[in-house]
């Protein structure tokens, strides 16, 4: 399996898990607000996108040089 799909791989795991944090957050605090709920998932949502982004970004500039020095 390349380095890439392993990443891809863990980086999916890190969305669902943070994803399944925050219901569990909003469970135990017991918020009701339809919007609340809404801003939190989609703050939290845009930032795992941003830093996914990030990740596979340098991931893959790691990767073409490994290759290039291999």
């Amino acid at each position: 399996m390349l380095l890439l799909e392993k990443m891809i791989i863990i980086l999916t795991i890190i969305t669902y898990l943070a994803n399944y944090l925050t219901y569990l957050f909003m469970k135990h605090k017991k918020i009701k607000n339809g919007f609340e709920r809404c801003a939190l998932f989609l703050a939290v949502n845009m930032s795992l996108i941003l830093f996914d982004g990030l990740f596979a970004v340098i991931g893959k500039i790691l990767f073409d040089e490994l290759l290039l020095l291999g």
